[in-house]
């Protein structure tokens, strides 16, 4: 019987070269971003995806908020990497090429929370592990994105299966005489048993071939979506001017980071009286504006110069906060990055005070001798954690002015009262003594932990 040879299938067509193929991939999901948005248009892209109502998907993500910070790291990811339904443009791709789009900020900025934050129920399992938690979550969130795209890949790149069958038949004689009954028997249900088998491979290989196909043409429609989406891109950005590259990026932010050496600089020599944070980004701020007014006279658009303005922008609060909280210059003792414990034993010491910019303290009084007399105790941290240790049986009181935070006062007891703080407001404590306390704690901070411990 003569074997039938299917036709090979047709290639699978690969999408033009001008686009990276991960972000190729990214849009084969078929998940985009829609105008249905109150946000980034994420819940609703996934709700059009799997056919639920968006108010659905944005009730999972608010619980996933509420729990933990891995539902706003998603979001923020997906903000940033999956493609507009209107023209497939994807935020991390346009500013790969020089094109940045303020969404991506507003992206950058929801995934950074998410990551920060690490309090949730199920964050990594519960693991105490501060910062690293961010990064953990990152390296999972690459992990399932490479495992995706590689996935698709070996789907789109999978062979298929031939069957093949081959049967050989005789003319009904043998090589050792004549053919009984029996022996023509068995070889007819032999040549149709094999007839049979013929026939299944190439129903079999006929389907592979249907199925080759089929999956031949979903790619070419793929492609040909994917062309048509770039091809609608680059006609919006056809009709935009260039933005503005790199170097002028890189010059600013140059001139910037000089403007801030010489403020420290003048500041060191006595120079200036400013408040060097706010100054320095409110001023680099202006520059970065100066800087897109010049690149718009020259026809070009803004590109980076809009989203380094903006960071710029949203700094300025938090540096006048900085500013707010500077660290007093006649401190005894000052420190910028501190670590250990500080005793203190005399009242002149004491009186003194100290000044840390960043780290993790102990301040020791418990050999403290006031001898009746009222002492008040400077202390300042701008970032980071401070332990108090009071002397037994010694009045005391404090007030605490951490911007963000939390206050944890603990008597001799072990009783535990803890104060968060958002603002300026003071946090006021005592010992509960009568009269006036020996001992009075003044504290300022920026953000972190402060901890006063009653000796019992």
């Amino acid at each position: 019987m003569e074997n039938e040879t299917a036709p090979p299938p047709p290639p699978t067509p690969t999408p033009p070269s001008a686009s990276s193929p991960f972000f190729d991939s990214i849009r084969r999901l078929d998940v985009s971003r829609t105008d249905d948005r109150w946000v980034g248009g994420v819940a609703a892209g996934i709700a059009h995806r799997f056919g639920i109502d968006p108010l659905i998907v944005r009730g999972l993500l608010v619980v996933s908020v509420l729990l933990s910070g891995a539902g706003l790291a998603l979001y923020g990811l997906a903000w940033a990497f999956l493609p507009e339904k209107s023209d497939g443009r994807i935020h991390v791709e346009q500013a790969f090429r020089g094109d940045f789009d303020v969404a991506l900020v507003g992206a950058g900025a929801v995934t950074i929370a998410g990551f920060a934050r690490g309090d949730g129920a199920w964050w990594l399992f519960g693991a105490d592990l501060g910062w690293l938690n961010g990064l953990l979550w990152l390296a999972a969130v690459a992990l399932v994105v490479y495992l995706a795209v590689r996935a698709g890949s070996e789907a789109r790149g999978a062979g298929t299966t031939t069957w093949q069958g081959t049967s050989e038949f005789t003319d009904g004689a043998t090589p050792y005489g004549p053919q009984t009954s029996a022996q023509a028997a068995a070889a007819a249900d032999a040549e149709s048993a094999a007839s049979t088998a013929e026939a299944r491979a190439r129903a079999r290989a006929e389907a592979e071939q249907a199925r080759a196909a089929a999956q031949a043409q979903r790619a070419q429609l793929a492609a040909e979506r994917t062309a048509a989406r770039r091809a609608a891109r680059e006609a919006a950005e056809a009709g935009y001017p260039p933005p503005a590259g790199p170097t002028v990026v890189g010059a600013t932010m140059g001139v910037i980071l000089l403007l801030g050496a010489a403020l420290i600089a003048a500041d060191r020599a006595g120079a200036v009286d400013v408040p060097l944070m706010l100054t320095w980004v409110a001023t680099g701020a202006a520059l970065t504006g100066l800087a897109t007014i010049a690149v718009g006279i020259a026809g070009r658009r803004s590109g980076g110069l809009m989203g380094l303005a903006l960071v710029l922008l949203l700094a300025v609060p938090v540096a006048a906060v900085a500013d707010a909280v500077r660290l007093p210059s006649e401190a005894g003792v000052r420190s910028t990055i501190a670590e250990g414990t500080y005793t203190f034993d005399s009242v002149d010491d004491a009186e003194a005070g100290a000044a840390f910019t960043a780290g993790a303290v102990t301040i020791d009084l418990r050999d403290l001798e006031t001898r009746g007399e009222s002492v008040t105790i400077p202390l300042a941290l701008a970032l980071g954690d401070i332990d108090v240790l009071l002397p037994a049986d010694t009045p005391a009181a404090a007030e605490v002015e951490l911007w963000a935070g939390q206050v944890n006062w603990i008597d001799d007891d072990g009783l535990v009262t803890s104060r968060s703080t958002v603002g300026p407001e003071p946090v006021r404590f005592d010992t509960g003594d009568p009269g006036t306390p020996e001992i009075t704690l003044d504290i300022t901070g920026l953000a972190g932990t402060v901890d006063i411990v009653e000796a019992s």
